[in-house]
């Protein structure tokens, strides 16, 4: 997939979240506003869209007869696993080393942070101090091992269904999981953002046409989005609204539209 300069403002903007998140004081006005959460989403969203386009890409080329899917799976791992693993098991590593230093639970939980299932640990134990936030990697790894499978096999004309299923179960298992602490940690919690986010590349491989003709239903669902947005933060309740994670896509979804 070409690179698209414009996505990076989206990245800094997500990492600000993030950062704003950690910053402001829990007793602030401030903290009615899930920046965090917010942050994370967008990467995921990113994340979706930039994976499923990649693989969307390499779809048409097995198709066509340039590439089998062998190969195309092959490269998909190592390009992946090449970009992550030598700087992540660096980090584990290094805190399984220091760990009498860093106030955390690394010794106990290191197979799991060893086989990407930290989120799960974290929903079982709670969180782990300075490696909580390996979470998010976990689950981004959980959704390379699934997503590429699907997308692959799956005909053409079934991937909207595909596609709907994902955000489908993403929101309803955040409805099963509301009264669970730390529940939207779970893999398939996050599905409903990976799944904008393919929706996204779908759209954005299909072309100008298909793009103009659901813009409309990506601005309501934009406006319906920001009311919500809006009504949670006033009640201090966002963190209970469950379809929140997929409808807060909305204004992001529009944006990248725009950006595209």
């Amino acid at each position: 997939m070409n690179y698209i300069k414009q996505l990076d403002s989206v990245r800094a903007i997500a990492v600000i979240l993030v950062i704003i998140e950690h910053w402001i004081p829990k007793a602030s006005l401030g903290q009615r506003i899930p920046y965090g959460e917010l942050g994370v989403d967008m990467f995921f969203v990113l994340s979706g869209f930039l994976i499923s386009g990649i693989l969307l890409q390499n779809k048409d080329s097995v198709e066509n007869g340039q590439r089998t899917m062998t190969s195309v799976l092959k490269s998909f791992y190592i390009r992946r696993s090449l970009r992550i693993f030598p700087i992540y098991y660096l980090v584990i590593f290094a805190a399984l080393y220091f760990s009498a230093y860093t106030q955390t639970r690394v010794q106990i939980a290191f197979p799991w942070y060893a086989t990407y299932t930290a989120n799960w640990f974290m929903f079982y134990h709670g969180w782990d101090g300075i490696m909580s936030h390996l979470w998010s990697l976990a689950v981004e790894e959980q959704f390379y091992i699934i997503w590429p499978w699907l997308l692959l096999f799956v005909r053409k004309k079934w991937l909207p269904w595909l596609i709907a299923a994902f955000i489908l179960t993403g929101t309803i298992s955040n409805y099963l999981v509301a009264h669970r602490p730390l529940g939207t940690v779970l893999t398939f919690t996050c599905f409903d953002a990976f799944g904008l986010g393919a929706l996204l590349a779908w759209l954005y491989q299909s072309g100008k046409d298909r793009i103009k003709k659901f813009h409309p239903y990506f601005s309501v669902a934009a406006l319906v989005s920001f009311v919500i947005v809006l009504i949670s933060i006033w009640r201090f309740k966002h963190d209970i609204t469950t379809s929140y994670f997929i409808l807060i896509n909305g204004p992001l979804v529009i944006l990248l539209h725009y950006m595209l």
